[in-house]
């Protein structure tokens, strides 16, 4: 329990339900971030990389030099003729065919090659059995004119197959990466993107003669992207972080309303007031329940605390009755003079109204163990049907005495219980008396004992006045009684 010292903004459970809020509110906006900044990542990677292919593709066209005549026709190297294919693969062995165009006119048909040797791009020509190199230039020319195409790139290079760099920028920090082993890493598929530093994409393309050529992008507006979005986040959280704040302390105020009138009308039954209540302002299931019980108390030890006035009362008038006799005979004799017959008589009136006193004080002191839990009950199995006729023995006398005739009807058959013999006995003893009491001269009392489906039910049943239909539901009240406390 917080002390007032301590007693802080910062010790406050509204506090640290806010404290939590803006917590989760944080974490879910940076959640958000990092989702959001990895799939958008992603996307202007992939955006970037599918841009690579496609300027490689233009690439690839360029370094096979594809200037198609409207005459000429695309031919696959599996439906060129077998006896073209073996001639320029003996007249030519060392060059890789890039493109086969063939051209058809009046004079027959003829095939137009463009291959490479690795080092100068090749333009055959072929009809009639014979075959002419219509045009030959060095790759490096090639990757020159590919390369003032692409200026706008990071890096272009071109690697043999064994990772060698034929042309490009010698120096770059990613070339020696594309250096090692690139032949085998591009794999089956002719292409593979690698990412270099500072985030570079960068794509690697095997060509038709095996050289490699490497294109990067320097990723400048996938950065730039990213930037404006870390930037965008920043704001966000600028603006949402405070604003939680204040819904989470409004929301954690609001939840915690009932609980502070609940602490106010603590503070004032405290204080002395015992007569608080709090009402509830659907603040929800659990707060309405907490102030429900906080008035059910409040009520209770309200009505408990009007009880104890009035038993005190009555406990004092039953006590100050015998104690007046007491003191009386002690304050008018005169024990000097008096004769010892006369004290000893005055002794026992003393002991008289002493014996008196003690079933009073008893009673109390049982009414309090019974209340505190406290009360000690000594069970035992005995058959009630005996002990009611016992009862009733006892109490015909006096109810002969005013001609009141009593009924019962008792089974034959014991009925064995668990129970405190002499409580039990007690109980029925007060019903008994109660009934010879107040039923009138002449009267009847009808006792019943029976048992139905393992319980025992006893009633007894007069035609005295009986109880007020008012005051019945205070009969087992503790101040509810005629003349002193409850038996």
């Amino acid at each position: 329990m917080c002390s007032k010292k301590k007693d802080s903004l910062f010790n406050t459970f509204q506090f640290r339900l806010t404290l939590y809020h803006s917590m989760l509110v944080t974490l879910a906006l940076l959640t958000v971030f990092g989702i959001g900044n990895l799939l958008l990542q992603r996307q202007l990677h992939a955006e970037t990389n599918a841009g690579l292919r496609q300027r490689m593709n233009h690439i690839n066209e360029q370094y096979l030099g594809e200037t198609m005549e409207n005459s000429a026709e695309k031919v696959s190297k599996s439906d060129w003729p077998a006896s073209v294919d073996s001639f320029f693969r003996q007249t030519y062995p060392q060059v890789k065919i890039g493109l086969i165009e063939r051209q058809d006119s009046p004079n027959g048909t003829g095939y137009e090659v463009i291959g490479s040797t690795g080092s100068e791009r090749i333009e055959v020509f072929i009809a009639a059995g014979e075959s002419w190199i219509s045009h030959r230039e060095p790759i490096s020319n090639v990757f020159n004119a590919i390369s003032e195409m692409m200026s706008r790139d990071g890096l272009l290079i071109l690697l043999s197959k064994a990772g060698t760099i034929l042309h490009g920028q010698i120096n770059d920090p990613d070339a020696e990466a594309l250096r090692q082993d690139i032949g085998n890493r591009i794999g089956a598929a002719g292409w593979i993107h690698l990412t270099g530093k500072h985030g570079r994409q960068m794509i690697a393309w095997r060509l038709f003669d095996g050289n490699v050529f490497c294109l990067a992008d320097d990723f400048q507006t996938g950065r730039q992207v990213m930037q404006r979005w870390k930037l965008l986040f920043l704001w966000l959280a600028v603006f949402f972080i405070p604003l939680s704040t204040a819904v989470g302390w409004f929301l954690a105020g609001h939840a915690m309303a009932g609980v502070k009138r609940i602490t106010a009308a603590t503070q004032a039954i405290e204080a002395g007031s015992l007569r608080q209540s709090v009402h509830s302002h659907r603040e929800g299931c659990e707060i309405e329940a907490l102030t429900n019980a906080f008035n059910s108390m409040t009520d209770r030890i309200d009505r408990l605390v009007k009880e104890l006035k009035v038993v005190t009362a009555n406990v004092a008038h039953d006590l100050r009755t015998p104690l007046t006799r007491i003191r009386a005979m002690m304050e008018t004799t005169d024990w000097s003079r008096a004769p010892e017959t006369e004290r000893n008589e005055i002794a026992a009136q003393v002991i008289d109204e002493c014996d008196l006193l003690a079933p009073l004080i008893n009673d109390i002191l049982e009414l309090s163990q019974a209340e505190s839990g406290m009360l000690t009950l000594r069970t035992e199995r005995f058959d009630l049907v005996m002990e009611v006729r016992r009862a009733l023995q006892l109490f015909s006398i006096l109810a002969e005495e005013k001609q009141i005739a009593i009924e019962h009807a008792l089974p034959e058959q014991p009925i064995w219980i668990i129970a405190d013999r002499a409580r039990i006995q007690r109980i029925f003893a007060n019903l008994l008396d109660n009934a010879v009491k107040y039923t009138p001269a002449g009267g009847w009392i009808a006792v019943r004992l029976l048992e139905e489906h393992g319980l025992v039910l006893l009633e007894v049943a007069d035609n005295g006045p009986g109880i007020p239909a008012a005051e019945r539901e205070r009969v087992f009240s503790y101040s509810w009684h005629n003349g002193g406390i409850p038996a």
